[in-house]
């Protein structure tokens, strides 16, 4: 069943799972500050937003599927826009490099991409309640 609006479930849904995904961010990074290398413990830390990664990406296949063809449109330009950001972003550093600039590390081109994504994301969501 295509659903034409989200409802307070599909919000949730999103909302929780990026929420999961940003406190396992948080560990990762308080681990790679906090804790001496080599242990199992802040090796599974810096793991752990891995698993919340793909549960945003079952909810967001799973908004996409249950959703009719205009919202899958809509996610899909939400998609597009995020990788044209990235692409651009790493473009225009790529060069910079050239340059002297220091490259930024690979990271913060994921994490520019993924706020864009989650912005557009929400966007997207709450303009068909």
């Amino acid at each position: 069943m295509t659903v034409s609006r989200f409802t307070r479930r599909h919000l949730h849904a999103w909302v929780w799972s990026q929420v999961a995904f940003l406190c396992t961010w948080a560990l990762c990074i308080w681990a790679l500050l906090a804790m001496p290398p080599g242990g199992v413990l802040r090796t599974v830390l810096v793991l752990s937003p891995i698993p919340a990664g793909f549960v945003i990406y079952g909810v967001g296949c799973w908004l996409y599927f249950a959703s009719d063809e205009y919202i899958r449109v809509r996610i899909l330009m939400a998609a597009t826009v995020s990788a044209l950001v990235m692409s651009a972003f790493a473009l225009v550093y790529s060069y910079l490099a050239l340059l002297g600039f220091s490259q930024p590390p690979l990271y913060w081109v994921h994490n520019i991409g993924w706020a864009v994504f989650v912005v557009q994301m929400l966007r997207v969501i709450y303009s068909t309640k």
